[in-house]
C-alpha cells in the first residue's frame, strides 16, 4: 500500500512540474511596459540555433502554435507594422524511445529563444529569453506530438505573458 502512495505522488509530482520555462528580460529594455500593441508579422529565425533533436521538431508547428496563443490574447492584427522575431538559440529534444522509456530520467525537452519586438520602423521595443522545457514522459507523455505541442505552448505562453506583463 505504501509503494501504490509513493507511485502515486511521484507521478502526481513530475506532472505538476513536467513543463516550465524561464524568461530573462534584458536590462536595456526594462522600461517596458505593454500599451495595447499588436504585431501583424511572426518570424521564426533557425540561422542561429543549435538543434539536437531526432528530427521532432517542426518549425511551422512552432510558429502556428506561437501565432494562434498571440491571436487568442489579441496581440495580433492585421495591417499593423509591428512585428515580432523569435531567433531560437537552442533547441534539444529527447528521442521519442528516451522519453518513453526514461521520462524525466533522459533529461527535458528544450526550446530557448530571443523575443524581440520591433515597431514600425523595425526599431526594439522590448527584447527577452524564453527558455522552455518539458520532462514528463512515459507512455501517455512521451510521445512525440504531446511533448511538442506542450513544449510550443509553453513557449508561446511565456512569450505572451511577457509581452503583456503578466
Amino acid at each position: 500500500m505504501n509503494f501504490i502512495k509513493v507511485v502515486a505522488v511521484l507521478g502526481l509530482v513530475s506532472l505538476i512540474s513536467a513543463c516550465s520555462g524561464t524568461v530573462k528580460t534584458m536590462p536595456e529594455n526594462s522600461s517596458y511596459k505593454y500599451n495595447g500593441e499588436q504585431y501583424s508579422t511572426v518570424t521564426i529565425s533557425l540561422e542561429q540555433a543549435k538543434v539536437s533533436d531526432e528530427g521532432s521538431f517542426n518549425a511551422q508547428a512552432f510558429k502556428t502554435t506561437l501565432e494562434n496563443a498571440l491571436k487568442e490574447q489579441g496581440l495580433i492584427s492585421d495591417g499593423q507594422k509591428t512585428a515580432l522575431r523569435v531567433d531560437l538559440k537552442n533547441v534539444n529534444l529527447r528521442s521519442q524511445g528516451a522519453a518513453v522509456l526514461l521520462g524525466f530520467l533522459a533529461g527535458s525537452d528544450t526550446i530557448e529563444g530571443t523575443v524581440t519586438l520591433l515597431d514600425a520602423n523595425n526599431q526594439i521595443i522590448n527584447k527577452f529569453d524564453v527558455d522552455a522545457s518539458y520532462a514528463a514522459g512515459g507512455l501517455i507523455g512521451g510521445q512525440d506530438g504531446m511533448r511538442m505541442d506542450w513544449l510550443y505552448a509553453k513557449f508561446a505562453e511565456l512569450t505572451w505573458q511577457t509581452i503583456k506583463g503578466s
